[in-house]
């Protein structure tokens, strides 16, 4: 079911919005929510976004990137981790469309699935938010820099999230997902162990462009950045504060695994770490 929400004129106090996608978390100032484009190209973002989670249903790595303006290594990484462990459909249940102003026409998109995954029987409810935006006649997937990196988008995005029938959605898509999870404890568990291959496939590739880039050992010095741990710090901390999230945290793990040894909780002070950029 499409869903096409107009400006109400709301203003947001700070708050946080999480994106799904394996989870990013902005923080926002106060706005003001935008207005609406025409009906015919948000009838093209639906047709747009339904074509790109067929993609990701067929982990089709050349397809998905067709949908960016540019090469997106976190959406190949996010195909091959879905293609081994065995996902096998983003079934759209809903489709909200939230049209924002920008210098292009630009649409924020809330998508509610069911994720099939191959020796389930049941589909495990998620969401994703997306970003749409025009190029000429092109629609493309915006990433969450372009939100980042652009205050007043970041504020129209806020105030979407202010919302109250998004909260009570995004409330019920958890509660829907909480009792799959108390019936089906082992998809908990797949769970689990896809975020980790995620976190691991994307160190290795962390460490792969590193040493692509590192023509000599001179060279990979200047790449690197040196820490000294401190009392009181674990990884996460120190992601946070480097490395500008704690969820890289297993990234910086599996760059010093050496240096740490097999326990990432581990690390003492005086301990000396490197830092990839």
């Amino acid at each position: 079911m499409l869903r096409i929400i107009q400006n109400k004129g709301k203003k947001c106090k700070y708050g946080k919005l999480l994106l799904y996608s394996m989870l990013l978390c902005f923080c926002f100032s106060e706005c003001v929510f935008a207005k609406s484009p025409e009906s015919s190209m948000e009838k093209e973002v639906e047709n747009f976004v339904q074509a790109f989670f067929d993609a990701c249903s067929e982990c089709d790595i050349e397809k998905i990137n067709g949908f960016y303006e540019e090469e997106n290594k976190e959406m190949e990484i996010r195909a091959r981790v879905d293609k081994e462990c065995g996902i096998e459909e983003y079934s759209i249940q809903d489709m909200d469309i939230y049209p924002l102003e920008d210098k292009q026409e630009t649409w924020l998109v809330i998508v509610f699935y069911e994720l099939w995954v191959e020796g389930f029987e049941v589909g495990l409810p998620g969401m994703e938010t997306i970003l749409v935006y025009t190029v000429g006649d092109n629609l493309y997937l915006g990433t969450p820099d372009m939100i980042q990196n652009n205050q007043d988008l970041l504020e129209q995005v806020a105030s979407v999230f202010e919302e109250d029938e998004v909260v009570n959605k995004m409330l019920e898509c958890n509660r829907k997902c909480e009792d799959v999870f108390m019936e089906n404890e082992n998809l908990r568990e797949w769970l689990i162990e896809v975020q980790d291959k995620m976190a691991e496939v994307a160190a290795e590739s962390l460490l792969e462009e590193n040493m692509e880039d590192a023509d000599d050992a001179a060279q990979e010095e200047t790449q690197l950045k040196r820490y000294i741990v401190k009392e009181g710090d674990c990884l996460w901390r120190i992601a946070e504060e480097e490395m500008k999230n704690g969820m890289y945290w297993k990234e910086l793990y599996m760059w010093n695994k050496e240096n740490i040894g097999d326990d990432p909780n581990l690390i003492f002070p005086g301990q000396e770490l490197q830092i990839p950029h």
